[in-house]
């Protein structure tokens, strides 16, 4: 089935240089870059079962997100920078979803998102571009929400108050 997202314009053109940057980051891992520990978090304290557990599932995990990272580079070359409707079926709205969190997950774990979110005042107070970033990772679950709906209707329903609807 085939899905118009209606997207405000340079959404393509955004996507596609962040979607790029996460394809560097897996061109060249860093196993002590934030946004690749956020994307593969450790899967024990026990650093000998971590390791055993990273042997039989990180490649699978690695693999799979080079593919959806493949399938909205396809996407997005697709539509011109500044569309603002994407035709996307179900298997491309899955991977938009998933790169949409992953890109989210990588911005947040470079500019520390989960300390400012818990009020630590030991960090610096964050200048603008920390701002904008955090912006683009709110601009990015609206996004997320946007292809939810677009594909799963249904999913929506948990918006609706049952205390405040007047039908």
């Amino acid at each position: 089935m085939v899905h118009e997202l209606v997207v405000p314009p340079g959404t393509v053109g955004l996507l596609a240089r962040l979607v790029d940057e996460l394809v560097a980051l897996h061109d060249e891992p860093d196993e002590q870059h934030p946004a690749w520990q956020r994307l593969y978090p450790a899967t024990s304290t026990d650093d000998t079962l971590d390791a055993d557990l990273r042997d039989l599932v990180h490649p699978d995990l690695v693999a799979g997100r080079r593919e959806a990272f493949t399938t909205v580079q396809d996407l997005l070359a697709t539509h011109d920078e500044d569309t603002e409707r994407l035709a996307v079926d179900d298997e491309q709205a899955v991977a938009l979803l998933g790169v949409v969190n992953d890109v989210r997950l990588a911005i947040a774990a470079r500019i520390d998102l989960p300390g400012m979110l818990e009020g630590r005042s030991d960090g610096p107070v964050p200048d603008e571009t920390t701002v904008a970033a955090v912006q683009v990772v709110d601009w990015l679950a609206m996004l997320q929400e946007q292809v939810l709906a677009g594909i799963a209707p249904e999913s929506q329903s948990h918006f609706d108050d049952p205390v405040h609807d007047d039908d």
